[in-house]
């Protein structure tokens, strides 16, 4: 009797003690290697009803945590070697193994090119289209393109790949009224962009 209670007690310590399910299918979000930040998504645990958070570990050193299954990591070297993985935190406290291990590879500093030296400008009505399709065109590989402070009207733009357009804080890419964008690479574009009443970031 005695051994059977003693296996009945190691038996529920262990589904106490029993780690968290691991997180799976990290992966670098699409078009989201910079110089300097890169995404990255996962999907949750099979069995995640009781996980509250996650830890990501960048080179073996945690550098955040969410309750998401994505992540923006800013602040990163340009032409850098990375290694991440992620575990997942149950109520308890306890964390899982670690997720897959992703690499990859910060881009290199390009050239910054200002629309304004260009000739658009950002006073809310003068339509600036040309002048940044200018500015794009001439944008080398690993460039940015820079959209500075002010109201910057643009029609249709034809972006590259291996580039990134940048809005500056208080600086708007405003819509004339027809798409601002097309993509001739659509897997190169390497920024998410936050542009008021046309797309998310």
């Amino acid at each position: 009797m005695r051994r059977i209670l003693f296996l009945l007690m190691v038996l529920i310590s262990a589904q106490v003690l029993a780690a968290p399910a691991k997180p799976i299918n990290l992966m670098i979000a699409a078009g989201t290697i910079s110089a300097k930040s890169v995404t990255v998504v996962w999907d949750k645990p099979e069995v995640y009803k009781d996980i509250i958070r996650y830890h990501l570990y960048l080179n073996g050193k945690q550098i955040g945590t969410t309750n998401k299954c994505n992540f923006k990591l800013d602040d990163l070297h340009p032409a850098s070697n990375y290694k991440l993985t992620i575990k997942a935190e149950d109520k308890t406290g306890a964390l899982s193994a670690a997720s897959n291990r992703v690499k990859f590879t910060t881009q290199k500093v390009g050239k910054i090119l200002n629309i304004v030296d260009f000739g658009a400008k950002g006073d809310n009505v003068t339509l600036n289209t040309k002048a940044i399709q200018k500015a794009i065109d001439a944008c080398p590989v690993f460039g940015t393109v820079l959209i500075p402070k002010g109201t910057f009207v643009s029609g249709a733009l034809f972006l590259k790949s291996n580039m990134t357009l940048k809005i500056e804080k208080k600086g708007e890419l405003k819509g004339s009224g027809h798409c601002l964008f097309s993509w001739v690479e659509t897997t190169a574009f390497r920024r998410r962009l936050k542009l008021k009443n046309w797309l998310e970031k």
